[in-house]
C-alpha cells in the first residue's frame, strides 16, 4: 500500500510530506517510523533544528539508529553549530 506521504515524499514534497507525518504523530505518537520519517522531512528541508526534536521523539527503546538517522542528527547539530552534540550524534553505532 503506498500511502500519500510517500508519493510526496518521492516527488520532492518534503514540506506536505512532513504536514502528514506530523499530523500521523500527532494522532499517535508511539509510531517510531513516523517519527523518523518526520526527522527525515525536516532533514531534507534544511529545518535541522526540527529535524533533531523529531529524532529525539521517537519512542525512548527506538531512538535514531541505522538509515543513516544519528548521521543526520549529527549534521543538523553541525549546521546548527552545536559541535559537542554533533560529536556525540556521530559516535552512535549504526545498525
Amino acid at each position: 500500500m503506498v500511502c500519500t506521504w510517500d508519493i510526496q515524499t518521492e516527488n520532492g514534497m518534503h514540506a506536505e510530506a512532513a504536514v502528514s507525518y506530523a499530523r500521523t504523530v500527532e494522532l499517535q505518537p508511539g509510531l517510531r517510523d513516523a517519527w523518523r520519517a518526520l526527522g527525515r522531512e525536516y532533514y531534507a528541508m534544511e529545518s535541522y533544528d526540527l529535524a533533531i526534536q523529531a529524532f529525539e521523539k521517537s519512542p525512548p527503546e527506538d531512538k535514531p539508529e541505522g538509515s543513516g538517522d544519528w548521521y543526520k542528527v549529527g549534521k543538523s547539530y553541525c549546521a546548527l553549530e552545536q559541535n559537542e552534540k554533533a560529536i556525540e550524534a556521530f559516535k552512535k553505532p549504526p545498525d
